[in-house]
Parts: structure tokens; sequence; C-alpha cells
């Protein structure tokens, strides 16, 4: 199985402000046989509607990841000190 997911899961919801607002909810991997995939969800949005957009991930996914990444170990680090 690969490391790296195949597809991003998104959620979109309309604002208040009438724009989209997209939040990735979970990932997807292909699968140990065929042409399937795995999915995994993080979490299911809140009104559900039930609608799930995968898309490929692109650099800009890849740097929102390794930001993430890093302002996880920065918060980790800074709760250490506190101990």
């Amino acid at each position: 199985m690969v490391n790296d997911p195949l597809l991003f899961a998104y959620a979109i919801r309309k604002g208040r402000d009438g724009k989209n607002h997209w939040r990735q909810i979970g990932t997807a991997w292909p699968h140990d046989t065929g042409a399937d995939l795995t999915l995994q969800l993080d979490l299911i949005p809140n009104p559900w509607d039930g609608r799930v957009i995968l898309l490929e991930p692109t650099t800009d996914d890849d740097r929102h990841i390794l930001d993430k990444a890093a302002a996880s170990l920065t918060t980790r680090s800074r709760g250490s000190r506190h101990r």
C-alpha cells in the first residue's frame, strides 16, 4: 500500500458570506487489490448532505500539510517546556 494519499476528501458548505468554504475531511489510498480505494474520513460535516468531493493532491495541499505538521511540532515543543 502506498503511504501518500491518492485523493483528498472535501466537504463544501456555503457560508453566510455566500462563498463556498471547503474543508478537508479525509483521504483515500489505493486498496491492496484492483482499482479500489480505501477512504478514511477524519470527520463528518454537520449538517451532513451526503456529498464528499474527492480531488487529487496538489502542491498547495503539500504545503498545507507541511505547515500543519510544523505548527503541531511547535505546539508540542511549547507544551513540553511548561511541564
